[in-house]
Formats: C-alpha cells, structure tokens, sequence
C-alpha cells in the first residue's frame, strides 16, 4: 500500500500551512534575493515585449506582486491548497491566482515567458512531470528559474532535511540536471545558502579552524562564495531555456 499523501491530504495540510502571512525567514529572504537578480538579469532582454509570468507553487501568494513590480508583467500564481489561493487574490487581486496541482496545471501550451518554480520539486513524487509540465506551459526560450534542496548537503547535516511537509523527495545536483536535459538548456547554476556540514567532506570544507585562518587572511567570504558555486550549498538553483 502507498505511503504517499493524497492530494486532498495535501491540500488539507497546505491549508494550514499557508494560514497567515507569516513573517519571511532569513532564509526565503535569500532564496527571494536571488530570484530577485535572476529576474534582473532577465528584464535586460526583454527590450519592451509584454511577458507572463507563473510563480508555480506561490503558497500564500505574496511574491507574485513583487514579481510584477520588478517586470511589469502579467503576472499567474498557482498553489494547491485552496484557502491560500482565496486568500491571495483578495488580497492582491491584480495577480491570476489558481488553485491546482503543479504537474497538471491546465494552464494552455507555450503560455509562459517565464516560470519561477521555488522550493516545489522536492515536494511531489512526479518529479520529470513537473518539469516536463514547465516545459509544455512555457514558450520556446521561455525560461525556468527553479530552487530545490541540495540532498548532498541534507545527508551530511545532523538531522537531515528539516522540511517535514507531506512529501519530501530531495535530490542531488546530477539528478536535477538529468531532469532538466529532456527540454531544457542550463544555464547558469549554483548553490545557495552557505551553512555548516556536519559529516563527510563538510568537517574540512566548513571546518572552524580553517575558517578562522581564511577570516584573518580576510578571504573567508570568498571561500564561502566558491563553496555555493560549487554546489555545497542547502539549495540548489538554477535558470534555464526551453530547447
């Protein structure tokens, strides 16, 4: 028998889960940070054309306006849990909010310049459909900025992934980028979120000691900046173009 959570379930969590509008973690403020710049860099080629974009699993739907403000575009937010979606567009009834589910959205073929995907993957089975479900709604050259936890930073973390939603299916860097390669181009990918390792190559690479020799050479934050490059990071994240 199936261990996984129905949808209803999930929606019944989520729910809950979204009740709110909790205050931003550290951490979402980074993972925002970097979207924030992905976007940036973007807009430059968009010389003026009108653009669409979807936050795929916007949760609470507060992002999407920021969205908006830094792009100008008209702007879809898609969520699975009902009372989030009702929620949001009443309280931003400028965005095209809708409830459904991230591998079946329903929304038309090449409907999307852009498709932000944040902290989504990890939590549904059906990882390639998800994807594949990007690469359907998005127009050729439409671009995917995803983030996801990095399972070789979680395995090498006392106490692992530290998520504990429905579903929770982190994956590896290789794995990602396997997932990726049917419809799309990588092209830019890095870590984020530098934080301390508990096992394996992190008792080195985050070592204390080390560390306080590279901050008394003033190198430590570059150090830290080449470790997230190189994948050590807790996210992985990515920007990418349908083929």
């Amino acid at each position: 028998m199936s261990t996984t959570p129905d949808i209803q379930a999930q929606k019944n969590f989520y729910d809950e889960y979204w009740d709110g509008l909790k205050p931003l973690s550290s951490y979402k403020v980074q993972r925002v940070k970097w979207l924030m710049d992905a976007i940036l860099h973007l807009r430059k080629g968009w010389k003026g054309r009108s653009i669409r974009l979807l936050d795929l699993g916007c949760g609470d739907g507060r992002l999407c306006p920021l969205w908006k403000e830094l792009t100008g575009a008209e702007v879809y937010g898609l969520e699975l849990s009902p009372k989030a979606v009702e929620n949001a567009q009443k309280r931003y009834p400028f965005v095209h909010y809708k409830e459904g589910d991230a591998i079946s959205t329903g929304y038309e073929q090449n409907m999307f310049d852009v498709v932000i995907c944040q902290e989504v993957l990890e939590h549904v089975e059906e990882q390639q459909q998800l994807i594949d479900e990007c690469g359907r709604i998005l127009k050729q050259e439409g671009v995917l900025i995803l983030t996801t936890p990095n399972k070789f930073y979680f395995d090498r973390r006392n106490g692992g992934n530290y998520s504990n939603q429905p579903i929770e299916n982190i994956i590896e860097k290789a794995t990602l980028l396997a997932l990726l390669s049917k419809e799309f181009k990588l092209n830019t990918y890095e870590t984020l979120i530098y934080a301390k390792g508990d096992k394996g190559v992190y008792k080195i690479l985050t070592n204390r000691y080390w560390l306080a020799i590279l901050r008394r050479l003033g190198l430590e934050d570059s150090w830290k900046q080449r470790l997230l490059k190189k994948g050590y990071g807790l996210h992985h994240a990515v920007v990418a173009t349908k083929f």
